[in-house]
């Protein structure tokens, strides 16, 4: 065509020697040996914005984020793209899942690099920091009230016993001793009443067993929480009962 420059031989020039003539080449410039389109411009195959030639991820999927050399972009730098990650915020340094969240070893919910007591056993109880919760273990105490009275008969000492050799074999434990009663009369009269026996058996445990009064608590519930009928003599008799509530853990 008129106006196009030719070679020595009368052929349109193709000064960057990429195959496309001078007069069509959108990209004149190419370095040598870069692959191009029809326009003479360097190929993007994966249509990322980066040219093949400087592509160092040349089949990232449509529509992925990619930084400067045509790789998935890693906002948070743990190795996971962003595309991929569940986790996109997570703190330089911190060890991830294939997710890209934080790896938690011992799977309590709480993430390796928070988690202060990493090798929980499975299916335990954790607070916010991974170390389990403590345990609470109740003992019902089969002591049984005359209607009215808060004084523990001898037979019942070996029933207390169980309370006092737990807490010597788990030093750490604290225990909370809770008093019950029947509906037998008012609600006030049966709270102060049910203090009394949880008072009498938390210091029989002190006297007795030489447990340290600090770890022991006493609570009165009075009627609150019936475990029998009421209305029958055996039932009434089942809700006078003292319980022992313990907190503890396999380990302080």
């Amino acid at each position: 065509p008129r106006g196009v420059k030719v070679d020595a031989d009368g052929c349109p020039l193709d000064s960057d020697g990429d195959g496309v003539t001078d007069d069509k080449d959108k990209c004149p410039n190419t370095p040598r040996g870069v692959k191009v389109d029809a326009d003479g411009c360097p190929l993007d195959s994966d249509g990322d914005g980066v040219t093949d030639d400087k592509d160092k991820c040349p089949d990232t999927p449509r529509g992925v984020k990619v930084d400067a050399d045509g790789c998935p972009l890693d906002s948070d730098g743990d190795g996971v793209p962003d595309d991929k990650d569940k986790c996109p915020d997570t703190p330089r340094g911190v060890k991830v899942d294939a997710d890209g969240c934080p790896l938690d070893s011992d799977g309590d919910g709480v993430p390796d690099d928070k988690d202060k007591c990493p090798n929980t056993p499975g299916n335990t109880a954790v607070d916010a920091e991974g170390c389990p919760l403590p345990e609470k273990v109740s003992i019902t105490l089969n002591i049984e009230f005359e209607t009215d009275k808060y004084n523990i008969r001898p037979t019942y000492s070996d029933e207390i016993k169980q309370v006092a050799d737990f807490m010597n074999k788990y030093p750490w434990t604290t225990v909370t001793i809770e008093g019950h009663t029947d509906n037998t009369g008012s609600a006030a009269y049966n709270k102060t009443l049910s203090e009394n026996r949880a008072n009498s058996v938390r210091q029989f445990i002190v006297d007795t067993f030489g447990i340290d009064g600090s770890r022991i608590k006493s609570i009165g519930y009075g009627l609150q929480k019936p475990i029998a009928d009421n209305s029958t003599a055996s039932g009434r008799q089942k809700n006078r009962r003292v319980e022992a509530v313990i907190e503890t853990m396999t380990k302080p």
